[in-house]
């Protein structure tokens, strides 16, 4: 699973390379907390990638669609939205973190 979510930071960042430096640094952040702390089994990079950038773009209030982002990614719209849900509950505990 290691190698999995480096290749999911290494394919956040290339496709977040518009967003701004803090948007950057919490998807960072958030991708480290979820590698560290959630049992979270990676099934495709792409998905997972699409999913933190489309859960940051929404905690900065960002107008970005499940399907816009899943079109990003080349990845189908459900698995933006499933593995977002498998995120969300985790943001509390991530959250009491900081």
């Amino acid at each position: 699973q290691e190698q999995k979510w480096q290749q999911v930071l290494a394919c956040l960042l290339q496709n977040m390379d518009t967003y701004e430096r803090p948007q950057l640094q919490d998807a960072k952040m958030l991708w480290d907390f979820l590698r560290q702390f959630s049992e979270i089994v990676i099934r495709k990079i792409e998905g997972m990638a699409a999913a933190i950038e489309y859960v940051v773009a929404k905690y900065y209030d960002l107008s970005l669609s499940q399907a816009q982002v899943a079109e990003k990614y080349k990845v189908a719209s459900s698995t933006v939205g499933r593995n977002a849900k498998l995120i969300l509950p985790l943001l509390h505990h991530y959250f009491k973190q900081i």
